[in-house]
């Protein structure tokens, strides 16, 4: 199972750099917040890998949108926001015994707690836990992240729209775990990947 992980992940390495490398510091925190919120060992193993490999749908969307240089009109995101599903179905065909735990977390990393999240407007307990939990993760790393269009905004500046979205996008308890993560430099988390 893990050659097939390792796999999947240089295909995405290999059509989108900077996806992959967004996929290993999401994956880093998953991990750290999994242990603080002390998940079995099988929950930390299954949220790791779904969180290295949540964009792995991003595959089958163009270089010239993932690489857009500024936010993304109508259609673009019509294309981008399919990388879910698209993801949990390569899981399926292509790694049945991998996705058998991964691809329900992986198709709705997206959903927003208040039911407004894609692909199926999921809310609240219909999401799965590990999925509300790498939501948020997600969130965080994308919003800390610079891009062509923006500078990626500080710990503090992220933090602040993080709890702004509680309870609204993003599930309550996995945004406390994440804001009891210890800071390294002030502004981003410590992410052991080992």
């Amino acid at each position: 199972m893990q050659s097939t992980l390792e796999l999947l992940f240089q295909r995405l390495r290999t059509h989108h750099p900077s996806s992959a490398d967004h996929c290993l510091r999401v994956a880093g925190l998953s991990r750290a917040i999994a242990r603080r919120l002390s998940l079995t060992t099988q929950d930390r193993s299954t949220l790791f890998r779904a969180a290295l490999l949540h964009d792995i749908g991003k595959i089958f969307v163009p270089i010239e949108i993932l690489d857009f240089p500024g936010p993304l009109d109508a259609g673009q995101r019509r294309i981008v926001s399919r990388h879910s599903e698209l993801g949990q179905n390569l899981l399926l065909d292509e790694a049945p015994a991998l996705a058998q735990a991964i691809a329900p977390i992986v198709r709705a990393h997206h959903e927003w707690f208040d039911g407004s999240g894609y692909p199926d407007g999921l809310a609240q307990d219909r999401i799965p836990w590990l999925a509300r939990i790498l939501c948020v993760v997600d969130y965080y790393d994308a919003v800390t992240s610079t891009r062509g269009y923006r500078a990626g905004l500080s710990d503090g500046e992220a933090m602040g729209l993080i709890r702004s979205e509680c309870g609204k996008k993003l599930d309550p308890h996995a945004v406390s775990a994440l804001q009891a993560m210890p800071r390294s430099c002030g502004c981003r988390f410590r992410l052991g990947l080992s």
